[in-house]
Order: structure tokens, then C-alpha cells, then sequence
């Protein structure tokens, strides 16, 4: 039955397949009548006696349609040979398109078959059963509906209980297999844990950190004896923490503490304790100390420990610290005669908590920090005993360029050299070999395949170039060590220094501002040789570095005179803080960057040198960088500067300048006294306010009385350090120039100075000197005395005199004659120290010394200067005034070359008011502060006149006779209308034309509903009117006379000519009064004393009655009178006067000095930055004329007028009428002294004047915007 089932099976297949390869595919089923009850039951009941009978009557009921006949009888199991019906059954199932192949397939090949025809046959209704499901398959045309039934819910319970515990009996299976045979857990799981016994480690072989050893040997004595330790009641340390950064050799000395003592050793590491399951780490340590207390004395050393002493907080599980719980635990459960000392080691102890670390734990915090040089040769010496050296090698040279590294970077430098020299067959490490270690460690390796274009390799040799340079030459910088253009990592160069060992310790701010000076370095010689705009981003890690530095000055080490003595950590500081902090900032490394600028121009040519070197050699060694700067004619030294030392005087204690080593005057500053100090800062930083009493205190407490009443920003002030031209710097010399002559009447001048004039009139100036000698001359003894009225800069003046003489001539004494010339004449006089001079640097008025305005002209005064000046045995005398100050200044000069007085007499151009300048004077100091300040006041004045709307402000600007203050206040603010003395003169207006041109204006813009507006008046508008100017001059040699009573007003008006008469009666008494009874000492008119606003307003309204009483249309006018003048005075001096007026004090001396008399101290090319500006002198005799003065013709220095036809005035003149109708004020605002870049800007008119109407600017540069 088998073989049949088995023939039964392949025959079905191949009739399967012969039906599948009919044409038209598969059996289709055929449509026919259904089998008459008659036919079929021909078999129904037929008994068959073999298959072949059956089989044959089954292909009957087939061939004549009757296909369910077929499937009933096979189905119904009424055949009795069922396996021989099969294939007649599968047709049949065919015909009715019932038959699936491949589910038919499928369950023949499962052997549905075999089984059903097995041994013993099978029921024709199990073959049929078997049949229906080997088609309850499904068919893609004919598909089956299928439900599942889902378990019930206490199955499902079940089933999730069963799969959970197995789960938890595999996990806890795994775990306690890993935990019994150590797999996945420390060594301290071990219950027979074994402790090493440290024989070789010894604190010999531990190098770097002597002070940690120090601590540690106590330890050691504690362990070998410490019965004697507690004989006394003293208690033996439980614990002693490590704190240090990585590689510091704290583990190496945990083990040398061990074996010094000769103890067992148990080391573990933080992370080892680190816990799968809760309660596995505690139990590692208590098995921990377990073992120790078996082994005592012993040392358990834990490495990392922050890995399970973090901090607590209360949000954390509790589980989540049981380790450091247990450990807590332990380190209380033993006595400390038990001698188990633990010792722990972190890198960042801030994160350990609090109750891990207090007392009774670990007692003992040891610090293991990087080694100083000392340490770190000690180190390299240590490491070197392994390793062959070569002869050259100098590991001091190696431990003091290494800073910053640790125990594991040098034991790596060391390693990486031997790798190297034996990589190129050496014998033994190099020099070479070690410096290239570092240099690979510190920047990577060498990039030789970087293909680097000449004009970077050029760009990179001279930003190198500069850093050395600037190293070279700045005082308080590190040794140049080397300097390559070999790139390596991201740097295409690099200059290395070498710090002294101090400077690991304590760094002082003149060695901080050193290295922002050789931060900039790079990036000054790119911009001084390629131009700016061409500078590359080479130097963004020096800036990144120069910025964080500063920072750290501002914000940690307290360098800050704004921000003050405080740490204020920028993320934790207002915005208001953080703005001042980021000004600080800047100000420092702009500074840094004004320095470094100056000393490459002034080393420019040993820039060259080094560069073309650096390109040929690649490296140069700091010794070299020295040879090759000694034979281009480098003075292979640093810069003179100014050093600051209190010296006890006749007056106390007072500051003496002497030279040091630095970059410029007085840039380096060092203090020898232990209880005072310089205030001078680097050029254009922001001021710091200290002094220094072995540390640092406010200026409040340092000033004493003088300074308590200062504000803030006079304190500021103080400490601005001037811009000052280079040339005064350095050694130089005096050079004459082009010949000078006087203004006008030269014959006649040079017949009234017949010594003055004796040699040739010369333009001077200072230039460099060649020779090698430092400059320094013999002590000299100076007076100095402020003439006429005040202006801002006076005490900058003598301030320039002063530092100059105390570095130029060392021991000089500095004579300030009080009260102006009165106090030559009666020889009162105080010396200046610096102690006193420092309160009054920067700051506005007069009143060090206090000016006045007698004249030394007649003989008796004359005799009495020259008595003062002998018997002083004054070797200058410097006169600081106006025009008339410096004409006396040219006689008194004169009358001392008469009488062999050996004192020489110099003059400083000083006024307010514009009008002592000629080719050689740019401009009189003072004017640019006092300009600013009115200008401030106008502004403020006209937005008040724009928001009220109904009034004219007459604003009379002080001046005297040149009308510049006015024109300069006019460009800066735009008024209605400003009026020009020197124009009113030119056209020949009167009062009333004057007048009649400002009411035209008032009713042109009362037509535009407009009826407000600012007028601008020079004070001496007075004197140059038409009609008033002949009056004056009348009245001037009326008053020179004798016989006239000014106060007897008819008197004096009926000795006039007609004109002036008339006029003078058309002045009201107040004006007479002011034209008769107040004069100047030299006799002129007292034209500030005039009220000229008052005037015109009153003149205006009477004319703009008049045009309406002949019909003209109603105007209102209602005007409120001004006058500035002693307002700008004294103000704080600009950073221009500032710098001017210090570099003007410095010519002065200088000119003294060089022998010279009779000259004018000059500082010109203002249109260059200070540090370019040139300084000399012009003989006073050249600025001279002849003016009618008290009824006689005298010689004096003529005013500088405005220029009608020059720039300044005709850029009023092309904008006037367009300012007279709209609204275009300009409120320049107060005066600006830092955080600006406007605080550098000088006046508009001096813009105008040397210019071209660009901007003067103190540092180079353009002014974006322009004014």
C-alpha cells in the first residue's frame, strides 16, 4: 500500500501537470447539465469488485458531466478503492472549479496522502476529510475568513507571571555566577583581597613637587611610629586627599608613602566601586576596609575618588549614594592608632562633598600642582638618566620653555625626542631632537606637504618678525627663546619665549601688559609693512589671547581703575558691568596695539632684517635673533623708559624719573618705594587708579587730602597717559631748519632785538641722534610760569616739562613761580614734585601755580626777573601765554642776552581764543577743550529752541579779538546766523547794517511760522565794527593821555571827532562805562566785559519796530542773552590738549636745554598721528610785529584773524544761508575722553586747516562718517 500510495501520488502530479499545460492554462470548469437522479443512480448503489472497474465508471459519470456525482461518492467514502478514484475526484473538482493547485500540491507533499493510504487503508471519508482540508487552504480567488480566538484574561496573567520569573532567576543566575568568579566586578569584591608591597617606589624617585613631599613624610613617621604620635593625646590622620591636575604624579606618590613606611599598599581606582545592582558597591567597600584593617598599617589608596564623592543633593535617590554612604561610614569605624592611613587623589576637588572631605575624613588636603622650572628640570634630569643625551643638550633651557606642562608631558617630551633621534640614527637625544618634541606636543606635527606661496611664507617671517621684536625690545616681556616659520598644526609660525621662574609665581601688570604688547607684535608688522588692508587672519589666536588676558586683567586680577580692585566674574556681572568690562577690554589691547605700532616704525629697519633671516633659516634661535640684530645696527637691547623712584626731597617725598629698561616714556613704570607708585598707564588705556603699598588700594586712600574732593572723573583723568610723539622717546638732538624772518616790519623788529637777531633766525626741530650715547645731559634747573588767563592743558604743560628733565637730565629741579609774572618779580616760587604734579595731570585751570596778567616790561621788573633767575641759578625759564605772554617772553629774552643773564627764556603758544598760530603753530592749545565745551552748551541751547519754540537765543562767545571760537562753534552746531568780526570788518558794517541782516533773518522765518533761533556773536565783535572800531581807537589814545576822567562822559565825547561822537552818544551809559573805565593791563579794551548780545538784541528789536511802523507785517521776537567763555577755561583738557600741551612741555625742556633762547616751543604736522608729530621751536621774533599800543607803536606778536579766503571759514560760508531758514542743528554733545572714537578727534577748523577737511586724529586712522 506504501508503493501504491507512493504511484498514486506521482500519477496525480502528472496529471496535475497535464492539466496545468493544456492550452489555455488550467482545467476550466465546464458548464453542463446537472445528472439526472435516473444515470446516477446506475452507480449509486453498484458494488465494485476491482479499481479498474471503479475507476472506469468514475471516468464515465465524469465524461458526462456529472462531476458532483463523482465528489459525492468520493467524499461520502462509498468507494472502496478510494486511492485509484482520486485522480478522476481531482478532475472532477476541476470541472467545478474547486481545485487549487498549489494548496493540493501543498498537502500532497505534506504527505496527507501517504497517510491516508498507509498500512491499512484508510475510511473513504477520512480521504475525503483529508481532501476538503487539504483545500480548506484558501486561494487567491477563492479566500478564507479566518477568527482567532484570543487566551482569556487569567491566562494572559499567567503567562506574564511565568515570563517574569524566569527572567529574574536568569539575571540573578548570571550575576551571582559573575560575582563568585570575579567577572564584570573590581578586585575588591574579592573577600581575600591581597595588598602589594611597595619595595621600589621611594619619595627619591618622586621629582617636581618637593612641598607635597614635604606634607607627605610626616605620614610616613606616623606610620613607622605611631605610638609616639599619640602619646601626647594627638590624633593620627585618617585620611590625606591629593588635589592637582592630571599627570602631577599623585598616585606615584601615594605609592612612595607606602614605600617609605614599608606598609601593604591597597589600590583601587573610584570607578571600580561604580555598581550594578544596589548594595554592591558599599559592599566593596566595607570588604575594602575590611582587608586594610587586617593588613595595618597599611595605605589604601583611592584613585579618582570624585567618581563616587560627587556632591549630594536632595533630589537624588538614596540608593543612588550608598557607596559613598558606606564610605563615609568606614572612614569613621576605625581608630586612628589602627594605622590604615587613606589616601585619595582628584583632579577637581570643588566637586567632592563636603562631609568626604572635612576634618576627622580626610584630614590633610595636599596640593600636587605642575612643576615650577625647578620641578620640571628635576623631572627632565630623572627621565634623562634612561636616555642617552647628546653634549648640547641644556634641560634648563627645555624646563623654563615648558611651562605649564606636567610630570606625564615632560616623561612624553622625553619619549617623543628618543622616538625622534632614533628615527634618524642619532646616537643620542639632541638639543634638536627635545625642541622638536615640544613643538609637536605644544602645535602638532610639521606640515611638510602644505604648500605655503612666497607672499604667506614673507607675510608669516614678518608677523613672527614682530612678536620677536616687540619681545625684544618691551620691558617686562619673557626671553625670545626661538622664532620659526615652520608650520605646524594650524600655525604657519611661531615665536617661543622664556619665562623666569618668578613669573610662574607672581606676575606683575607691567609683565601682563608686556605680553599684550608681544601679543599684538604679529599683526602690527603686517599692518606696517603690507598696509591694512592686507593684514590676514594670522594673528586671530594672538588676539583670542591678548582679549582672554585682558579679560582676566579686568575681571580676576583687579587691573581695572574703572571696574576696580574686585573679581567680578563676567557671567555673573549686570549688563551695565559687562559693557564696562568689554571698554576695559578694549582699551587694553588697543593700547597694547598703539604701543606695538610705535616700536616697530621705530625699529622698522631691524623688522626688515629679521624677516629676510627668518625666510633664509626657517629658525632662529633667540641668540641669533641678538647676532643678526647687532649687525643691522640694533642696539640688542631694550627700549629707554622711565622708571619711578621716591626720592626724599626738601618738600618730602616726591616721584624721580630715572631710566630702565621699557618700552616708552613713561611707559614702564617700576616703583622702588614699598608705600608709593607712579600713576602714569600705558597711552590711551583706560586709567587704573593704583598706587602700591604692597597691594592695591583705592585713589581715595593714596591722594590724602589733596585727591578726597576729586570726582570720579577727574580721578580718570589723572591717569589718561598723553600720546606723544616718538622722536621724544629716544635719544635726539636739535637740528636747524629754514630761515625765519619777522611777520612784518623785520628791520624794525630785528633793530629792537639786536641779540635775538644777532645769527640767523631758524626754524628748529628734534631729530633722532645716531651716535650711540643714551641722550641724558646734566641736571638742570628750570622755572616755569603760567601768564595771562587760563586754558585747559596748562598743568599737561608742566607735566611735559617735568618727565622730560627727569629722563633726559636726571636731577633736574623743576621751579614753579606762583601767581604769573608777579611771582618772578618777586621771586615766589615752589618746587614742583612729582608727588603733587600727579594730582594735577590731565586736570583742568590753572591753579598748581596760578597765572596772572602783569607784564615783566618796565626796567625795575626787568631787574627784578633777572635778580630771581640768578640768584635760582635758573638755567630756563619757560613762559606758558598768550601772544602777549610770548612778546614778553621775546624781551625778557633779549634783556637777559643784554646783561649775560645765563637763563634762557622759551614760550608755549597757550589761548583759548585761536589767534597765536602761525605756519609753524597749527594752533594755540587750549582751543580745541574750550571750543567743545561751548559748542556742548549751544547744542543743548538749540534743541531747547526747537522744542519751545519762541525765543532767539544771542549766545556772545569768548574770544577777544579773532572771531575762531565763533567759527568753530558754528561748524560744529549750525546757528541762524554767526557772525565773523573779521568779515564785518572786511565789509565795512555798522551796528545798525549788523543789525538789519539779523532782523532780515528773524522775519524770513517768521514768515515760515518759525520764530525762533540761536545767534552766534564773537566777543570782540565790538572792535571791528565800522563806526565802534574808530571810536575805540579814539578812545585808547585819549586814555593813554593824561587829563581825561573816563567815568566824565560829556567830557570825554566832546574830545572825539564827529563821527566817533556820534556813535558814542548812541550808546546807552551802561556801554559807555564799558568802553571807558575797564582795561586790560596792557591797555586795550576789555572787550569780554562788553555786553554785545544785550546790544544787538536791542538794536534788532528796534528795527523790527521800525519796518513795522512803516507798514512792514508784525514779527514776534522775544530773545534771551548768553555769553560762554569762563565755562571752557578751565575745563578737563581733551585728549588732544592733553597730548598737546604734554608734548609742547617736552620741546620747551628740550629747547632749554639745547641752549636755546628766544624760541617758541612748536609741535606741528598735527595731522599725523602724536606719535608722528614733529617738535621744535620757531624764534618768537618771527611771529612779531609792530601795533599801536598805549598811544606808541610797539613790537609784539601779531593775532592770527580769521582768514576770509581759508577753508574753515569758507565752509561756513557755503552753508550759512541754508542753516539762516531750516532747522539743522547739531548737538555735538559733551566732551568725550574714552569709549569714543571721537574722543581722539581734534577741532573741525584745524581739519579744515591742515587736513583737507578730513578729521585730525591722535591715532592713525579714518573716522568713519567724518564729524
Amino acid at each position: 500500500m506504501v508503493a501504491a500510495s507512493r504511484t498514486s501520488l506521482q500519477g496525480l502530479r502528472r496529471l496535475i501537470k497535464v492539466l496545468n499545460t493544456r492550452p489555455g492554462g488550467a482545467l476550466q470548469p465546464r458548464t453542463s447539465t446537472p445528472p439526472g437522479p435516473r444515470r446516477y443512480s446506475l452507480f449509486r448503489d453498484e458494488a465494485f469488485s476491482d479499481a479498474a472497474t471503479q475507476s472506469r465508471r468514475l471516468q464515465e459519470l465524469n465524461a458526462s458531466g456529472q462531476h458532483e456525482a463523482v465528489i459525492q461518492m468520493f467524499e461520502g467514502g462509498r468507494l472502496p478503492f478510494p486511492e485509484a478514484a482520486l485522480s478522476e475526484y481531482v478532475t472532477a473538482l476541476a470541472r467545478t472549479g474547486r481545485l487549487d493547485n498549489t494548496a493540493l500540491m501543498q498537502t500532497l507533499q505534506r504527505g496527507y496522502a501517504a497517510s491516508l493510504f498507509g498500512a491499512g487503508g484508510a475510511a473513504p471519508g477520512a480521504l475525503a476529510g483529508a481532501a476538503a482540508s487539504a483545500s480548506a487552504v484558501g486561494s487567491a480567488s477563492n479566500p478564507l475568513h479566518m477568527l482567532q480566538a484570543e487566551p482569556g484574561f487569567w491566562s494572559q496573567i499567567w503567562r506574564t507571571v511565568r515570563m517574569l520569573g524566569l527572567a529574574f532567576l536568569l539575571m540573578a543566575g548570571v550575576g551571582a555566577v559573575m560575582d563568585d568568579k570575579g567577572l564584570g566586578r573590581g578586585i575588591l569584591n574579592n573577600p581575600d583581597l591581597k595588598p602589594s608591597l611597595e619595595t621600589t617606589t621611594r619619595f627619591a624617585d618622586v621629582k617636581g613637587v618637593d612641598e607635597a613631599k614635604g606634607e607627605l613624610e610626616e605620614i610616613v613617621e606616623y606610620l613607622k611610629d605611631p605610638e609616639r604620635f599619640t602619646a601626647l593625646g594627638g590624633k593620627l590622620p585618617k585620611g590625606v586627599l591629593l588635589v592637582g591636575p592630571p599627570g602631577t604624579g599623585k598616585t606615584m606618590l601615594a605609592r612612595a608613602i607606602a614605600g617609605e613606611a614599608g606598609v601593604p599598599f591597597f589600590y583601587t581606582s573610584g570607578s571600580e566601586f561604580e555598581e550594578m545592582f544596589v548594595g554592591v558597591g558599599a559592599r566593596r567597600v566595607r570588604d575594602l576596609f575590611a582587608a586594610a584593617k587586617k593588613a595595618a598599617p597599611c595605605i589604601v589608596f583611592i584613585d579618582e575618588i570624585d567618581a563616587i564623592g560627587g556632591k549630594r543633593s536632595p533630589k537624588d535617590q538614596q540608593y543612588m549614594k550608598m557607596t559613598l554612604n558606606q564610605l563615609l561610614v568606614e572612614l569613621d569605624g576605625f581608630k586612628p592608632s589602627e594605622g590604615v592611613i587613606v589616601v585619595a587623589a582628584t583632579n577637581f576637588p570643588q566637586s567632592l562633598d563636603k562631609a568626604l572631605v572635612r576634618p576627622g575624613r580626610f584630614d590633610r588636603h595636599v596640593t600636587v600642582p605642575n612643576p615650577d622650572i625647578r620641578g620640571r628640570q628635576q623631572i627632565l634630569e630623572a627621565h634623562a638618566r634612561k636616555v642617552p643625551m647628546g653634549g648640547d643638550v641644556d634641560l634648563e633651557v627645555i624646563a623654563r620653555d615648558t611651562p605649564g606642562f606636567s610630570g606625564a608631558d615632560l616623561a612624553n617630551l622625553l619619549n617623543v625626542a628618543a622616538l625622534k633621534a632614533a628615527k634618524d640614527g642619532q646616537s643620542a637625544v639632541r638639543m634638536a631632537d627635545l625642541e622638536f618634541a615640544r613643538d609637536r606636543i605644544l602645535m602638532g606635527a610639521e606640515r611638510k606637504s602644505a604648500q605655503i606661496s612666497d607672499k604667506v611664507r614673507r607675510l608669516t617671517a614678518y608677523h613672527e618678525g614682530g612678536h620677536a621684536l616687540v619681545a625684544l625690545y618691551t620691558d617686562g616681556a619673557a626671553a625670545v627663546h626661538k622664532a620659526t616659520v615652520v608650520p605646524r598644526g594650524p600655525a604657519l609660525g611661531m615665536v617661543s619665549q622664556l619665562p623666569d621662574a618668578d613669573s610662574e609665581v607672581s606676575v606683575t601688570r607691567r609683565q601682563l601688559l608686556a605680553r599684550l604688547d608681544v601679543s599684538m607684535g604679529g599683526r602690527c608688522a603686517e599692518e606696517l609693512i603690507f598696509g591694512e588692508n592686507d593684514v590676514t587672519t594670522g594673528a586671530s589666536s594672538d588676539l583670542a589671547a591678548a582679549t582672554k588676558l585682558a579679560r582676566a586683567m579686568v575681571t580676576d586680577y583687579g587691573f581695572s581703575a574703572r571696574i576696580g580692585a574686585v573679581s567680578i566674574p563676567f557671567g555673573e556681572a549686570s549688563e551695565e558691568a559687562q559693557a564696562a568690562i568689554e571698554a576695559e577690554v578694549r582699551a587694553l589691547v588697543t593700547a597694547a596695539h598703539q604701543r606695538a605700532q610705535r616700536l616697530l616704525k621705530d625699529h622698522e629697519k631691524e623688522l626688515h632684517v629679521l624677516a629676510e633671516a627668518l625666510l633664509r633659516e626657517e629658525t632662529l634661535s633667540g641668540q641669533q635673533i641678538k647676532d643678526i640684530l647687532a649687525k643691522a645696527g640694533g642696539k640688542g637691547r631694550r627700549r629707554r623708559a622711565l622708571r619711578l623712584r621716591v626720592v626724599d626731597g626738601p618738600t618730602g617725598a616726591y616721584l624721580n624719573q630715572r631710566e630702565s629698561g621699557g618700552t616708552t616714556m613713561p611707559e614702564a613704570i617700576k616703583v622702588e618705594s614699598r608705600d608709593r607708585a607712579g600713576l602714569w598707564s600705558a597711552p590711551g588705556e583706560t586709567p587704573k587708579y593704583l598706587t602700591s603699598k604692597e597691594t592695591i588700594q583705592s585713589i581715595d586712600q593714596s591722594l590724602n587730602d589733596v585727591g578726597l574732593h576729586l570726582s570720579r572723573l577727574q580721578r580718570e583723568r589723572l591717569e589718561y597717559r598723553p600720546l606723544i610723539p616718538d622722536i621724544l622717546t629716544g635719544p635726539h638732538r636739535i637740528e636747524e631748519h629754514e630761515f625765519r624772518k619777522a611777520s612784518t616790519d623785520h628791520d624794525t623788529i630785528a633793530g629792537l632785538f639786536p641779540n635775538l637777531c644777532s645769527g640767523d633766525l631758524r626754524l628748529l626741530r628734534l631729530v633722532p641722534r645716531e651716535d650711540c650715547e643714551d641722550g641724558t645731559g646734566k641736571p638742570l634747573r628750570i622755572g616755569v610760569v603760567l601768564s595771562g588767563g587760563q586754558a585747559p592743558g596748562g598743568h599737561n604743560v608742566i607735566a611735559g616739562i617735568f618727565d622730560y628733565l627727569e629722563e633726559r637730565h636726571p636731577g633736574s629741579v623743576l621751579l614753579g613761580f606762583k601767581d604769573g609774572p608777579k611771582g618772578v618779580m618777586k621771586n615766589d616760587f615752589k618746587t614742583l614734585h612729582a608727588r603733587e604734579l600727579r594730582f594735577f595731570r590731565n586736570q583742568g585751570g590753572f591753579h598748581l601755580i596760578c597765572s596772572g596778567r602783569d607784564k615783566i616790561e618796565k626796567p625795575e621788573q626787568l631787574a627784578s626777573a633777572k635778580q630771581t633767575c640768578v640768584s635760582n641759578e635758573l638755567d630756563g625759564l619757560v613762559i606758558i601765554g598768550g601772544d602777549d605772554s610770548n612778546t614778553n617772553a621775546a624781551l625778557l629774552a633779549e634783556y637777559f642776552l643784554k646783561e649775560g643773564v645765563p637763563t634762557r627764556v622759551i614760550g608755549v603758544p597757550k589761548t583759548i581764543d585761536g589767534d597765536l598760530k602761525c605756519a609753524d603753530v597749527p594752533i594755540s592749545f587750549g582751543f580745541d577743550t574750550a571750543s567743545k565745551t561751548y559748542a556742548s552748551l549751544i547744542g543743548n541751547i538749540m534743541t531747547d529752541a526747537a522744542s519751545a519754540k519762541k525765543y532767539y537765543h544771542f549766545v556772545r562767545l569768548m574770544g577777544r579779538a579773532a572771531s575762531h571760537v565763533t567759527l568753530e562753534c558754528a561748524l560744529q552746531t549750525r546757528p541762524q546766523v554767526a557772525l565773523i568780526s573779521e568779515e564785518v570788518r572786511a565789509k565795512g558794517l555798522s551796528l545798525h547794517a549788523i543789525a538789519s541782516q539779523i532782523a532780515d533773518v528773524v522775519a524770513a522765518r517768521a514768515a515760515i511760522g518759525k520764530n525762533y533761533g540761536v545767534v552766534l556773536v564773537p566777543e570782540g565783535l565790538i572792535e571791528f565794527v565800522h563806526d565802534v572800531r574808530g571810536l575805540i581807537a579814539e578812545l585808547n589814545e585819549l586814555l593813554a593821555g593824561a587829563g581825561v576822567d573816563p567815568h566824565d562822559h560829556d567830557a570825554v565825547a566832546a574830545r572825539l571827532a564827529p563821527p566817533s561822537r556820534a556813535v558814542f552818544a548812541s550808546l546807552s551809559p551802561a556801554f559807555k562805562a564799558m568802553l571807558l573805565e575797564e582795561r586790560d593791563p596792557h591797555g586795550n579794551v576789555q572787550v569780554s566785559h562788553i555786553e554785545t548780545e544785550k546790544l544787538l538784541i536791542s538794536l534788532v528789536r528796534a528795527e523790527l519796530a521800525a519796518r513795522r511802523a512803516a507798514g512792514g507785517a508784525p514779527v514776534k521776537f522775544s530773545a534771551i542773552p548768553h555769553f560762554f567763555g569762563y565755562e571752557g577755561r578751565c575745563a578737563l583738557p581733551t585728549n588732544f590738549d592733553a597730548s598737546y600741551c604734554y608734548a609742547l612741555g617736552a620741546a620747551a625742556a628740550a629747547l632749554a636745554g639745547a641752549g636755546r633762547t628766544g624760541y617758541m616751543a612748536t609741535v606741528a604736522e598735527l595731522q599725523r598721528p602724536a606719535s608722528r608729530w614733529r617738535v621744535g621751536g620757531t624764534p618768537l621774533v618771527s611771529l612779531m610785529g609792530l601795533e599801536r599800543r598805549q598811544g606808541a607803536d610797539k613790537p609784539v606778536i601779531i593775532k592770527a584773524l580769521v582768514d576770509l579766503r581759508g577753508p574753515a571759514f569758507g565752509a561756513l560760508a557755503a552753508a550759512r544761508d541754508a542753516w539762516a531758514l531750516g532747522d539743522c542743528y547739531r548737538s555735538p554733545g559733551p566732551v568725550q575722553y574714552a569709549g569714543s572714537e571721537y574722543a581722539n578727534v581734534a577741532s573741525m577748523t584745524l581739519g579744515l586747516e591742515v587736513n583737507g577737511g578730513r578729521p585730525v586724529l591722535l591715532v592713525s586712522g579714518e573716522l568713519e562718517g567724518g564729524y
